[in-house]
């Protein structure tokens, strides 16, 4: 078919095949190695297209925070290069109703991402973050057998599946006398968080956890332990998994030191929690009485 020129690379196809959008000299984004772009599109019907590039070295990892279609003729096309016209650089297609996707690597410094929109009913909700990656210098995943480029290890969303590349890091730390209490407020609508706190307080001393409010979707938890080192499976003291719409019970750490490390899910975060961390005091009459209390 023929298409007026006047509609040629106006963001919205006419050709079946999307000819009249898909060659059209659109500018490329230059990201540097851990810089990221945003990608967002709310009910959109027509051919939108970002081209991406950075440092020889690097690559890219994309990851689709959230993603929800009315309709099954929405696509999102993810290639390499600088031609969304060339099927053959096409690296994944995904399609409308694909709630949870994997993030996608692309191991070349120019890419793009194309999203279309169906002609009726079209995409209603995305958010997909592009970033810049080091392709020479990763992270072993020891676990899951992977590797994560170095330059997304601490950056508060884990990709080792035990959340070795976030669970290490230099984490703030609260000291809290007896007594005094912290105020933890957290909402999750990123997947993939991971985001830990550590606590001390006097040596004879321990911590009691209060939960205010609390909800957790699927496969988001809540992990608690003692000492200083998130990454210590050993020194977990309990853990809060999903499918949980209100409180458990106080939770009793009988140490000085403790952490607290809230991790979103791979698929539908909406973690939302409001605890009470307070200082308090071990000796036997004391810690009896907070038992009786609860």
């Amino acid at each position: 078919m023929d298409v007026p020129m006047a509609v040629v690379c106006d963001g919205y196809y006419d050709c079946d095949h999307y000819e009249d959008e898909s060659n059209c000299n659109n500018s490329v984004t230059h990201l540097e190695e851990g810089q990221s772009l945003t990608i967002s599109t709310l009910s959109y019907t027509g051919y939108n297209t970002t081209l991406l590039k950075s440092n020889a070295t690097n690559g890219f990892r994309i990851v689709i925070h959230r993603l929800y279609s009315y309709n099954s003729d929405d696509e999102i096309r993810i290639g390499t290069g600088n031609d969304p016209s060339d099927v053959q650089s096409i690296v994944t297609t995904i399609y409308g109703y694909e709630y949870y996707v994997d993030d996608v690597y692309i191991h070349t410094h120019k890419m793009w991402v194309v999203v279309i929109g169906s002609k009726q009913y079209g995409r209603d909700d995305l958010d997909l973050y592009v970033t810049a990656i080091n392709l020479l210098n990763f992270f072993p995943c020891t676990s899951s057998y992977m590797n994560v480029s170095v330059t997304l290890i601490c950056d508060g969303y884990y990709d080792c599946d035990n959340y070795e590349d976030e669970s290490s890091c230099k984490y703030p730390t609260s000291y809290l006398q007896t007594g005094e209490y912290f105020i933890y407020v957290n909402n999750i609508t990123r997947k993939r968080l991971y985001n830990a706190h550590l606590f001390q307080t006097n040596v004879t001393n321990g911590f009691q956890i209060i939960f205010r409010d609390l909800y957790l979707y699927y496969d988001e938890q809540i992990q608690i332990g003692n000492g200083t080192d998130p990454s210590d499976l050993q020194s977990v003291i309990t853990t809060i998994n999903g499918y949980r719409h209100c409180c458990p019970s106080d939770v009793y750490v009988e140490t000085s030191d403790m952490w607290i490390a809230i991790i979103g899910g791979m698929e539908y975060p909406l973690l939302e929690l409001n605890a009470e961390i307070i200082s308090i005091d071990l000796s036997s009459e004391r810690f009896e009485n907070y038992n009786i209390l609860c």
